[in-house]
């Protein structure tokens, strides 16, 4: 898929790594591309790494990475040299602690400036956010005898502590 983001396995794993590969022709107005969609409820986005390069020749731009309207990420991409003429050397970042979008929130990129030409590719993976994480916990605390055998009621029901 031109542009397009996504991947990831489907393994029964809470983290579903996902990556971007920049679109032909790159980004050369001032829209949000989507890096990757909204996760869905009570999950999260990580932003890991990320490679630009803006291969215009003579407009330099700021650009950006942001989850909804909030910018996570800025950083300038001078002007650079046109592909046929050796090109101009891309960048990389590693977030060793990675950007993180809002619960359920897609994460997008943009360029500032119009006529720019910045291609953008992104690796990350999607988890469930803390708050969902907290709620999956239980407190119940089994209730055991002296011997390591569970306590019960008269009904033979085991006896806990605590609620789920």
């Amino acid at each position: 898929m031109i542009g397009g983001g996504g991947g990831g396995s489907s393994a029964a794993s809470s983290v579903d790594s996902w990556s971007y590969a920049a679109a032909s022709g790159g980004i050369n107005d001032t829209s949000d591309v989507t890096l990757v969609a909204a996760p869905g409820a009570g999950n999260v986005n990580y932003l890991t790494d990320v490679q630009l390069i803006n291969s215009d020749e003579t407009v330099g731009t700021e650009f950006v990475i942001k989850s909804g309207s909030t910018i996570l990420f800025r950083t300038f991409l001078p002007a650079g040299r046109p592909a046929h003429d050796t090109g101009a050397m891309p960048v990389a970042f590693h977030f060793s602690r990675p950007l993180r979008a809002d619960i359920n929130t897609a994460l997008t990129a943009a360029a500032i400036t119009t006529s720019a030409e910045v291609y953008i590719n992104a690796q990350g993976f999607t988890d469930i956010s803390e708050i969902a994480a907290e709620g999956a916990v239980s407190n119940v605390v089994e209730i055991f005898t002296a011997n390591g055998d569970s306590l019960t009621d008269q009904g033979s029901n085991q006896l806990v502590q605590g609620y789920p």
